[in-house]
């Protein structure tokens, strides 16, 4: 049997894209993101993509001038809302994940029961066997589907579908099962939203609260007034190596003072309805290539493109000058210009929770064992972002698309970070990484002063029957050190009873970091 492939015009609910960026962008990162053109040849994807879009700007026409702006096509498969042409036919994602999985895999299915199941909604997975003959029956096609210009019978046949639906009486049994679902999925949303600001610090309040914190600091330094702050790090268990060297210490800077936020990723995924029901090595899988790209979606509030700073709490702020002594320009460049992509959409922090939700459930990363119960997670989160654009009070019919058109860039971006991180390892052997992080980007050495700064990641996921630990319970709170304008962050604080309670640092160190702080005294 011959792998299908399929060329798919995606438009989430009653969402048109016609413009040709978005068709360029769309081709030019297909390998990925999972919400793609698939299996077309470039010049075909444009021509049909153009064609195709234009003709259901009409249906979209016809669904307003019937009074009901937020109404699509069905599914023919299971009568779900449409995502667009899929296979030779107008059916959701869920079904067009499916007919996909079930032609690659060449799966024989089998019906326990009468061989005749009725396929909804509601029941879709029940039955796979009656689902994928359903699909057939409606005209999936195994083959290869190239759809050309979007016919005047097809254009006319969907005009008539969507008149007759938007005329067609509800009835109570229909009211009932909608509300029903309208109530899951805003629970299943509220559900997120919790997670996120269990775990995320960088909420919209938040975040206001940490700018009016920043201009507070930057106005008692400027009057010369001594602030006592947490240190970023602990200094004394470093290596000499990790001290002398610009590049290596930019990098143990920057690393150890993430560390809070990317342990905050992965309790945000423990959190996820659904997630600690997978399997264990498909939960690994998922934060170990997902975790960066959830960071990207958590620090995006925090990341000043135009300045290029990045403020992580109150007392760390990371410049430019800072960043450019990691030698990784290409990885920064991209991380703001993600940053300036998400400030522009201006996304509520419900929006953020299931952007981020949708981006650690993709069932496409490799080594996934069980990619359909992942896939079938992300879906429902999918709903969830489609319904809550669909109640801002000012509209952007184009939203939903514009937020999945960031996924390459994630994509693209995580897996620069792991060749970085992977590079800067091999040419580093000896220094230490915390742990977690390298664990999640598969450079944990055999350093054992690495397991002195996090818990393995096996064991922040309890996968070692240990009690799940809360991101308070794990993070260790250092002593207080000064902070002045003239001292820096290294002026260490008094000895108690002849002893020092933290090593002095040397010149070289103080001129190295002092950097961090003098970046807030000069933006002023």
């Amino acid at each position: 049997m011959e792998t299908a492939q399929e060329t798919s015009f995606v438009f989430p609910l009653n969402v048109v894209e016609n413009s040709g960026d978005h068709a360029h962008s769309t081709k030019a990162d297909h390998n990925l993101s999972p919400f793609k053109l698939e299996g077309a040849e470039e010049s075909h994807v444009t021509h049909c993509q153009e064609d195709d879009m234009t003709g259901m700007e009409g249906v979209e026409n016809t669904a307003k001038q019937a009074g009901e702006n937020d109404l699509c096509l069905p599914c023919k498969v299971c009568g779900d809302k449409s995502s667009g042409f899929h296979y030779g036919v107008m059916a959701c994602e869920g079904c067009k994940g499916f007919f996909r999985r079930s032609i690659q895999k060449k799966i024989d299915y089998k019906c326990h029961f009468s061989g005749n199941c009725a396929i909804e909604r509601i029941n879709r997975n029940r039955c796979q066997h009656c689902r994928f003959k359903k699909c057939l029956a409606v005209g999936m096609s195994k083959e290869s589907v190239r759809i050309g210009r979007y016919s005047k019978r097809v254009k006319q046949s969907n005009m008539d579908e969507i008149k007759r639906l938007s005329s067609k009486p509800e009835t109570a049994a229909e009211r009932e099962a909608r509300e029903r679902h309208e109530m899951e999925i805003y629970t299943l949303s509220q559900a997120v939203l919790q997670a996120h600001n269990l775990t995320c610090e960088y909420t919209k309040e938040k975040v206001d609260a940490l700018l009016q914190q920043q201009d507070s600091i930057m106005m008692r330094l400027n009057a010369g007034e001594d602030l006592n702050i947490p240190p970023t790090v602990d200094y004394s268990k470093w290596k000499p190596e990790e001290r002398s060297n610009s590049k290596v210490f930019a990098w143990k800077i920057f690393c150890e003072a993430i560390m809070p936020c990317t342990q905050h990723v992965v309790e945000f995924a423990k959190c996820l309805p659904g997630f600690l029901t997978l399997q264990q090595e498909d939960q690994m899988t998922l934060l170990k290539q997902g975790f960066f790209e959830v960071w990207m979606i958590y620090l995006s509030p925090v990341m000043l493109s135009e300045e290029r700073l990045i403020l992580l709490g109150r007392d760390n702020v990371f410049a430019r000058d800072f960043l450019a002594r990691m030698e990784t320009p290409d990885l920064w460049r991209h991380i703001f210009e993600f940053a300036t992509g998400i400030h522009q959409l201006r996304l509520s922090d419900t929006e953020v929770a299931l952007f981020a939700a949708i981006t650690i459930m993709s069932g496409d990363r490799g080594g996934i064992k069980e990619s359909k119960q992942v896939e079938d997670l992300q879906e429902k989160f999918l709903e969830c972002l489609r319904r809550e654009i669909s109640r801002r009070e000012v509209k952007d019919n184009h939203l939903f698309a514009k937020v999945l058109m960031k996924m390459p860039l994630l994509r693209s971006t995580s897996t620069l970070q792991m060749e970085t991180m992977l590079r800067f390892r091999m040419e580093f052997p000896n220094v230490t990484i915390p742990m977690l992080l390298a664990e999640l980007n598969n450079v944990a050495g055999e350093d054992a002063e690495d397991h002195i700064m996090m818990p393995l990641m096996s064991e922040v996921l309890g996968l070692n029957g240990n009690q799940r630990k809360r991101p308070h319970d794990i993070a260790e709170r250092l002593p207080l050190t000064k902070i002045t304008k003239e001292g820096g962050l290294f002026q260490p604080p008094k000895a108690v009873g002849g002893v020092p309670t933290q090593r002095s640092p040397s010149s070289s160190e103080h001129e190295e970091v002092n950097m961090v702080v003098s970046m807030m005294t000069a933006a002023t």
